[in-house]
């Protein structure tokens, strides 16, 4: 059911696609009628009518639609209209009238999803293809058949003209290059993306409805699946010296594919429990099934009548041949009766992964709860299998809100972060797509702001430190993401997209995480087009992620060992080793957001002999007030008295250990680089600079307040959902403690009133210790500034161009007063 009360029957899982497709993301109500658009092959609006039923009890009451209207947009997209009351409840359905009979046609015959070097397109080319073949006595017409890689829309891309033999082969190139389709002389190339694992490759006839599909099991580089001999029913697998795109299929073959089994009702989000049938294509086969998240096994239940799926469900599914050789698996989650405004991910694996006392993932283990149920150790519980790094295989599911498909797939899971994930009962999450699973990669517009819409990996993360189990702090679930929001589009460092979603783990709701990209070498192949052996990647002080560590340690040597208020040992650090606008950036921002846990650091350099190292923010969940200021102050003074002053924070020390929170080592290359006269004058009009644009009190108002509203509506039931209540209903008992503080609503209201308060009074404050810090004398003034006649141009102050005019702010021209 969707808001409106309605039902859409045309499902992508509909097979033969007789029926139309209604697509979710496009319906509105208006003036008491309801509008949405379908997808249909071919046709007019003749072609087409409506039908509406109130329930769909077998047989389903279904009517022709009184008062109905439908009008063509584009080709293949069609708007419907009809009446719906106040309050009603109805299912509607597309249904097209005087189709011919479907007629013979083409087969899918041979497919290559991952041409690394088998065949090329052109020379020095290799695109993924597709080969179809007439099995009949009589030529077939090509022109209107249509190929898909998306069952909501059958005709992705469309033959042209070309009469196909009896016997004849074609070969259609596949390519969604961001860069647009190839065009190479000579061939077809058609755009599609063709991904191994579970990608349903659809051929339809003319009028839109299929008559051919293959799902595409997981196929290493240059490997093809075929059918032998050509147009028979049984598919098999090719090793790269097997494929024959053009010629006969090779009666030579890896192993038999045994096709998958197919779902009556598509997975996603249903309001009244539904009837699920399952089936197989393989004559003679039948299916095994699971409910419980694990993968299917010969011993696992055998399908023999419908499935009533009354609960959300993750419902996994392997078909087998009458040889019992499996196929590869599909599975589909069931939310039954659950409404979301945000995106929604699913996992599933076996649930002794996640089991509380001795689960692979996150069980406690034996050396924190003995078997008397003794806790023998104190957070952050460091024996406990969560700081284990272990990795399982998750069936992974991401679902838009408004019903867009988003993507499925096998994937890598591991736990993910430190103190205040591997610590918590509700623990970040990693995932990875991986050869061994599949798809290498998740191809999908997770974040829509931004252009990448691919990745090796994603973080489901509880917020850090930002999490209600965080002790005394003031919780928002949305800290570090505000703080690099903060950042986007006003600086060149090197952010996570944020996206908050939900989780649900084989079936049962698991709350509200933050959805981010991880930060590791394949972002900054995404983001900066550089592969790994092209960089260094560092953590920490030293530690290497990608490349080696010889110039970031050179850096800091030469940092160490040599004043920099000489003017040319600085020229030479700021023109071989670092990125100087970057830096001061960086170093600001750590400081307005006030946090004190500035060991977490990442950069990296293109491996250039002039390469510069860049900064990445990242957890910085300590920021904005984390701990209350009666809180921190005792705490802190144990090891640092002024850390209310976050530029002698940021300064201290000497020496070059990197302990906790700042020793002479995790200050060194800001305190040695501000002993430059003008490092430090740069330094100093960009922290105005910052206060006066990025950092302004009414933009970080506004973007809190954007934030917070994307994720109230799932505030409440996160919250029950982690509550000390619940955590001891699952079991999840001893070594957790009560909530410090309570799990509302309200407490979180307060907690965001928190980082406002934090927004208006931080840049005063700022300015006072920026100004006491490298005694600025003249003190702060108010500027103006403006251009006569309006409008005849801009203004530069500092690094701010200032083009909406007039404009007014605290005046800070001078470094020196």
């Amino acid at each position: 059911m969707s808001a409106l009360g309605l039902g859409l029957v045309g499902s992508p899982a509909a097979r033969s696609q007789s029926e139309p497709i209604i697509d979710p993301a496009a319906i509105t109500l208006r003036a008491g009628r309801l509008e949405f658009q379908f997808r249909a092959g071919a046709g007019s609006p003749a072609d087409f009518e409506l039908w509406r039923t109130t329930g769909l009890e077998s047989p389903a009451n279904w009517q022709a639609a009184g008062e109905a209207t439908i009008e063509a947009v584009v080709e293949g997209i069609f708007v419907g209209s009809l009446p719906i009351a106040p309050e009603a409840r109805a299912f509607v359905r597309v249904r097209r009238v005087g189709l011919p009979p479907v007629g013979p046609g083409p087969v899918l015959n041979e497919v290559m999803s991952d041409n690394v070097s088998a065949f090329a397109a052109e020379a020095g080319r290799f695109l993924d293809w597709i080969e179809l073949f007439n099995p009949h006595d009589e030529a077939v017409e090509l022109a209107g058949f249509g190929l898909s890689d998306d069952p909501a829309n059958p005709a992705v891309w469309k033959f042209p003209s070309l009469a196909l033999q009896p016997g004849a082969r074609v070969v259609v190139f596949a390519s969604d290059s961001p860069a647009g389709t190839p065009e190479i002389p000579g061939a077809w190339v058609a755009n599609l993306g063709l991904r191994s694992g579970g990608d349903t490759l659809i051929l339809s006839d003319p009028w839109g409805r299929e008559i051919d599909r293959v799902v595409l099991p997981p196929l290493d580089p240059d490997q093809s699946i075929g059918r032998v001999p050509d147009g028979a029913a049984r598919w098999h697998l090719f090793a790269k010296a097997q494929a024959t795109p053009g010629w006969p299929n090779s009666p030579v073959s890896t192993g038999i594919v045994v096709a998958p089994p197919e779902f009556s009702v598509d997975g996603g989000f249903h309001d009244p429990p539904i009837e699920l049938r399952l089936s197989t294509r393989e004559p003679g086969g039948w299916v095994r099934y699971t409910l419980d998240g694990s993968v299917p096994n010969p011993f696992s239940p055998r399908y023999e009548s419908p499935l009533a799926v009354v609960r959300t469900t993750v419902v996994r599914a392997v078909a087998y041949d009458p040889d019992g050789r499996p196929s590869e698996e599909t599975a589909r989650t069931f939310f039954i009766g659950v409404h979301h405004t945000l995106p929604v991910v699913s996992l599933a694996a076996p649930a002794s992964h996640f089991e509380f006392r001795n689960g692979y993932l996150f069980g406690m283990g034996s050396r924190v709860l003995n078997a008397r149920g003794e806790v023998l150790q104190t957070y952050p519980f460091s024996g406990s299998n969560a700081w284990q790094d272990r990795e399982v295989e998750v069936h992974l599911e991401f679902h838009e809100p408004d019903g867009r498909p988003g993507f499925r797939q096998r994937a890598g899971l591991k736990v993910y972060g430190g103190w205040g994930s591997r610590g918590y009962p509700q623990k970040s999450l990693a995932l990875f797509a991986r050869r061994q699973y599949g798809s290498g990669r998740f191809e999908h517009a997770v974040f829509p702001d931004q252009e990448v819409d691919a990745f090796e990996s994603l973080v489901l993360r509880n917020s850090g430190n930002d999490n209600h189990y965080f002790v005394n702090g003031t919780f928002t679930l949305l800290r570090d993401a505000l703080m690099q929001g903060l950042l986007k589009g006003e600086t060149d460092l090197d952010l996570q997209a944020y996206r908050p979603a939900v989780l649900y783990l084989n079936g049962e709701y698991w709350g509200l995480y933050n959805l981010r990209e991880k930060f590791n070498e394949h972002h900054i192949l995404a983001h900066h087009g550089l592969p790994p052996g092209a960089i260094d990647l560092i953590e920490g002080y030293g530690d290497i992620r990608a490349g080696d560590s010889k110039t970031y340690l050179a850096m800091r040597d030469f940092v160490n060992t040599r004043s920099l208020a000489v003017e040319t040992n600085f020229q030479f650090v700021a023109g071989t080793y670092l990125a100087e606008d970057n830096f001061i950036d960086y170093h600001l921002a750590v400081i307005y957001f006030g946090n004190f846990d500035i060991g977490n650091i990442k950069c990296w350099r293109p491996r250039t002999p002039k390469g510069r190292f860049h900064w990445m923010v990242y957890d910085q969940d300590y920021g904005f007030d984390l701990w209350p200021a009666a809180i921190y102050v005792p705490a802190m003074a144990r090891d640092y008295a002024d850390y209310a002053d976050m530029f002698a924070f940021a300064t201290a020390g000497s020496g070059t250990s990197t302990g906790w929170p700042n020793a002479g080592g995790r200050t060194l290359l800001l305190r040695r680089l501000l002993a430059n006269p003008g490092f430090r004058d740069r330094f100093v009009r960009r922290c105005a600079d910052l206060l006066n644009s990025t950092f302004r009190e009414e933009r970080v108002e506004s973007l809190v307040a954007g934030m917070a509203a994307v994720i109230r509506p799932e505030i409440a039931a996160h919250l029950h959902r982690w509550s000390w209540k619940e955590l001891v209903a699952r079991g999840y008992g001893a070594p957790y403690q009560p909530e410090f503080h309570p799990f509302t609503a309200a407490t979180w209201e307060t907690n965001l009133q928190g980082l406002v308060d934090f927004a208006r009074s931080r840049p005063g404050d700022l300015r006072t210790d920026c100004q006491r810090h490298f005694a600025l004398t003249g003190g702060l003034g108010e500027l103006r500034v403006d251009v006569e006649p309006p409008g005849a141009g801009f203004v530069k102050l500092n690094t701010l161009e200032l083009e909406r005019l007039p404009w007014q702010g605290p005046d800070s021209r001078s470094a020196n007063g």
